[in-house]
């Protein structure tokens, strides 16, 4: 088999007192669709945060690629081929669409202060070949007719969207999608479903966070299931689905409910 290509080792998390994450081992095999689900506040944005340089680890590692990236600067994770999306949106509301996008390609196109302002022909050259590119992702998600709208007066489900044209824009080999359905209408989710497949196809590993079950049990692989910073399952959506304590992490134990 190959080498896994991210991997977190015994990840704890503390906030004060308040454990995040405990213990968390989770291997993301390259090519596979990932889902991570569990309850609010189970822990799964900051896992998230964690593997992509946005929270220094407590205890543990992060490994992608073969390299430790354990709380490497954000812009240096980004360098090394992770892309996300974030759970609250963060899109540049008074820049355009196709600028949103071309934001995310600030760690592959390399010009410098000088050639900006004298406008040589390579920075020229350079700026036309990321917008030709902003352009065609764009036009891959279905958004090219709204690339010179703010993205601010964008629906909610398409500003996901854009989000997500701005993580594949960075050209990432992992990228992480955190709610992605989130304010989608059950047509909007649908489409998501596709578009996830297809992005698998272009060449990323993906990774989902999603309470949106019919989705990330459509889409994924494999799934696993954090509950107060654990991860307490792993395994195929048909394994997970199935799992006991998964059922009680999200319908509570017969006792729990014989109480209320």
């Amino acid at each position: 088999m190959s080498r896994p290509l991210m991997q977190a080792e015994g990840i704890d998390k503390l906030f004060g007192g308040v454990k995040a994450l405990q213990g968390v081992n989770l291997e993301i095999r390259p090519g596979e669709v990932l889902g991570v689900i569990g309850p609010n506040g189970a822990g799964k944005t900051t896992l998230f945060n964690v593997l992509t340089g946005f929270s220094r680890p407590t205890r543990g590692r992060v490994l992608f690629d073969g390299h430790d990236v354990t709380g490497k600067p954000v812009y240096r994770v980004c360098q090394k081929g992770i892309g996300r999306t974030f759970q609250n949106i963060r899109l540049f509301g008074q820049m355009t669409v196709i600028d949103n996008v071309v934001v995310g390609m600030h760690n592959r196109v390399h010009t410098h202060l000088l050639g900006i302002a004298l406008k040589l022909p390579s920075t020229v050259r350079k700026e036309r070949e990321a917008y030709d590119k902003a352009g065609r992702i764009l036009e891959y998600l279905g958004l090219d007719d709204v690339a010179w709208e703010l993205a601010a007066n964008l629906p909610y489900g398409r500003q996901r969207k854009v989000e997500i044209a701005r993580a594949l824009a960075s050209e990432p080999k992992l990228i992480l999608l955190d709610e992605p359905s989130a304010g989608m209408n059950p047509q909007e989710a649908a489409e998501l479903m596709t578009l996830i497949s297809g992005i698998r196809k272009m060449g990323p590993t993906v990774v989902v966070i999603e309470h949106n079950m019919q989705v990330v049990m459509g889409i994924s692989d494999r799934v696993a299931v954090l509950d107060f910073g654990t991860k307490i399952s792993e395994g195929s959506p048909d394994q997970v689905r199935s799992d006991n304590r998964v059922i009680e992490a999200y319908l509570g134990r017969e006792e729990d409910a014989g109480a209320a």
